[in-house]
This record gives structure tokens, sequence and C-alpha cells, in this order.
């Protein structure tokens, strides 16, 4: 991410949303300000943060780390921020942009064994984002 700051907020999912505005909310404004937007990963239960974390100023990516149902509906709620995160979809990587909405901004996290497998991967990536 060019400029930005990236950060870990893991320990939102043990605090009330009245106490993320309080305590959090205000200095990740301010880093967002100074350093020129946020990158922020959560692998809390945080569902009930979501709210808060949508309101970030700033935010340039989101990554979550959650079961699969979970991140589905991240992207729904999420929807026009770029998101990464731990569940690409079910299948080849070149069929998982079609497991989510059009309008869906998503960094996909795919390996390959090797550097023609990537090539390939990357081409039908392509096609299918089209």
């Amino acid at each position: 991410m060019p400029g930005g700051l990236t950060l870990s907020e893991d320990e939102v999912g043990a605090i009330s949303q009245r106490m993320f505005d309080a305590l959090f909310m205000p200095e990740l404004a301010e880093l967002s300000a100074r350093y020129g937007g946020l990158g922020m990963h959560c692998c809390a239960h945080a569902r009930h943060q979501w709210p808060g974390f949508r309101r970030i100023p700033g935010l340039r990516l989101l990554n979550l780390v959650q079961p699969a149902p979970v991140i589905h509906q991240a992207v729904a709620f999420f929807a026009g921020l770029p998101q990464m995160h731990s569940y690409g979809g079910e299948g080849p990587a070149w069929t998982w942009p079609a497991q989510y909405p059009p309008d869906a901004r998503l960094v996909f996290d795919i390996n390959a064994a090797s550097r023609a497998e990537a090539e390939e991967i990357a081409s039908r990536l392509r096609q299918a984002c089209r």
C-alpha cells in the first residue's frame, strides 16, 4: 500500500461499540490523517465493530480473518472498500471473482507451485475480471 500505515486491531472484539468510539476511533482517525490512510487487520470476533470500522477516515484496506460465511457478509457490508480476507473462494482461484458482487474490491492471496502455474492463474483471473 503506497503511503499510509498498517496496523492490527485484534482487541476490539472484547470491547463495546461505545468504548471503540471513545477510545479507539480518535486515535485511528489521527493516525490516518497523519500517515495518509490506514490498512487494518482484525482477526477478532468483532462483527459488532463493523459500523465503526466503516467510519474510520481514510481506511484504505481491510483484512478480516473469519470463516467463509462471515467473509461473505463482510464483503457486502464493506462494499466499495478494498478488502483482503482470509478466505478467497471455493474452487480454482479464477472462479473466485464470480463468487462476489460485481462492485466488490478484493485482494486475493493465491499460491502457485510454479511460475507456469502462476502465469496460468493470472491469465485466467484477468479474463474472469473483465
